[in-house]
């Protein structure tokens, strides 16, 4: 785990060696979020919906991960 979100925290980017490293998310959270491909919220947004997890993203959107919020969906 490289990085811990409180439910309802706005839009931040993945900075660092942390940039375009995540390959699973897990979301124990009641509210819905999502995560981009691209800094400051741009590029394809991809869902982490509120109690789901996912244990690998898939090829296509491995180590693609440059932004994240945790207060709404895509």
């Amino acid at each position: 785990m490289f990085a811990y979100k409180w439910q309802g925290s706005g839009l931040s980017n993945v900075t660092g060696s942390n940039n375009d490293v995540m390959s699973s998310w897990e979301n124990e959270s009641s509210r819905n979020g999502a995560w981009y491909k691209d800094a400051d919220g741009r590029g394809e947004c991809n869902n982490m919906l509120a109690w789901k997890s996912t244990s690998y993203v898939g090829w296509v959107d491995n180590d693609d991960m440059s932004s994240w919020r945790m207060n709404n969906s895509c």
